[in-house]
């Protein structure tokens, strides 16, 4: 409850309620006429949350090294005019077997946890 007068005729009509837990350090009190005839009142209620983890996989692909990309890529049986497909969906297939095949060797998958702090309080 504040400790001084929140209405310009004197008396207390703004109050601040919260859980027994929730203890309020500082209530910023306005003076009463700012805002019509009664005081604005500003508290920081704080919240205890754990901080917030996220897992992601991710792939480093600044670090791929282009050159020994294109050799590889030259290796594969993309390049190799003797073991041309039939099928476009065999060409496809190759393709993707290829290329999922090189990604995984320059460019493994590794995971990366990532903390983002939650807000330490809310301003009312």
């Amino acid at each position: 409850m504040p400790h001084e007068p929140t209405h310009t005729a004197g008396g207390t009509l703004n109050l601040v309620f919260t859980k027994s837990e929730h203890t309020l350090d500082t209530v910023v009190i306005d003076p009463p006429g700012i805002l019509p005839d009664h005081s604005l009142l500003q508290w920081l209620l704080p919240l205890l949350q754990p901080p917030i983890t996220v897992t992601r996989a991710v792939r480093s692909w600044r670090k791929v090294d282009t050159e020994k990309f294109r050799t590889a890529l030259r290796d594969t049986g993309l390049c190799d005019e003797t073991r041309q497909p039939d099928t476009a969906e065999e060409l496809f297939a190759m393709n993707d077997d290829s290329l999922r095949s090189l990604v995984e060797v320059f460019a493994p998958v590794r995971k990366i946890t990532s903390r983002r702090q939650r807000f330490a309080g809310v301003a009312f």
